[in-house]
């Protein structure tokens, strides 16, 4: 997982394409979520980026999303999708939001 700290140094927040997977280690639905976005990143159907934060990090992101994780959330819009979700429905949220930053 990625520290909250060294993503604010990166341009990755500021990328319209991005979003953020909020997750933890040993969640197996948080893997399963990891799994569709490789899979929609492998097969190209839409160009992003994404990353993953483990909410144990952080105090707020914990109280936030404690027993919804995982939650995919646009970085630029901050609209979020909650699990469950299918390839489908994430390649449905995911193409929304890019088409309302373009």
């Amino acid at each position: 997982m990625v520290s909250p700290q060294s993503l604010l140094r990166t341009r990755l927040v500021n990328n319209l394409k991005s979003f953020i997977l909020y997750s933890t280690d040993g969640c197996h639905l948080c893997e399963e979520a990891e799994v569709l976005l490789k899979d929609l990143q492998h097969k190209a159907l839409v160009n992003f980026d994404w990353y993953a934060i483990d909410i144990v990090n952080n105090d707020r992101l914990f109280e936030l999303y404690e027993t919804t994780i995982p939650v995919v959330c646009h970085s630029n819009s901050k609209k979020e999708l909650h699990w469950p979700f299918s390839t489908d429905k994430l390649l449905g949220f995911i193409s929304a939001c890019l088409v309302e930053v373009n």
